[in-house]
């Protein structure tokens, strides 16, 4: 993470296993996706680069000690410059855990955050009606010729498809990129008002 951050890179799914090692304990970082995937993605990415340009945050996680969902903060600050680096997130949580009471003391039970940020639930979509099902809601975005792909799928109820997430959406079995796409830009429309109604934080 320290060599990609240093050079610049986005890898997005950094993970032990995909550094690869040979014999001569040189590291090498695998796991790119399809180029098919990240057109996809780019859409969704697009959209949170929005969100975040219009102040959103998602609420903190429950029980989150204050000085990590701080950490959080910084890390999402708009402007690239005053986010932390990686050599100092690495040192931040490397005092948290070598000092645990000194954040147990402090956790949010679900407060606002403590920033400047506009909280994504207390946004207003009155553009976006209410939908009684699944298939009503296909329906209305004009993707209703795949309601059985979300039934057989297991996505039966709203909450489950605002969840979901460009992986789910692939795996539908939906081969139009353009309806792919409209169905994720729909979906990430149908979180935020789920994020309103429920006032806590869904799976990105």
């Amino acid at each position: 993470m320290k060599y990609l951050t240093e050079m610049g890179y986005i890898h997005k799914s950094l993970a032990a296993h995909k550094i690869l090692v040979n014999s001569n304990l040189a590291c090498k970082v695998s796991g790119f996706r399809p180029s098919q995937e990240e057109k996809i993605e780019a859409v969704y990415t697009t959209m949170v680069f929005k969100a975040i340009e219009d102040g959103f945050r998602l609420p903190a996680p429950m029980n989150c000690p204050l000085p990590l969902h701080q950490l959080m903060l910084d890390c999402w600050q708009k402007d690239r410059d005053e986010r932390p680096k990686f050599a100092q997130i690495h040192s931040i949580l490397n005092k948290m855990v070598r000092n645990p009471e000194s954040i147990k003391t402090s956790t949010i039970t679900r407060t606002r955050p403590q920033s400047t940020s506009i909280p994504l639930i207390e946004r207003t979509f009155t553009s976006f009606p209410s939908f009684n099902s699944v298939g009503e809601w296909l329906e209305a975005i004009e993707m209703g010729r795949y309601k059985d792909n979300f039934t057989a799928a297991g996505y039966c109820y709203l909450e489950s498809v605002a969840r979901m997430t460009v992986q789910d959406v692939m795996s539908l079995g939906i081969t139009s990129l353009d309806h792919q796409k409209q169905i994720l830009t729909a979906i990430t429309t149908l979180r935020a008002q789920v994020i309103q109604m429920h006032g806590r934080g869904v799976q990105v």
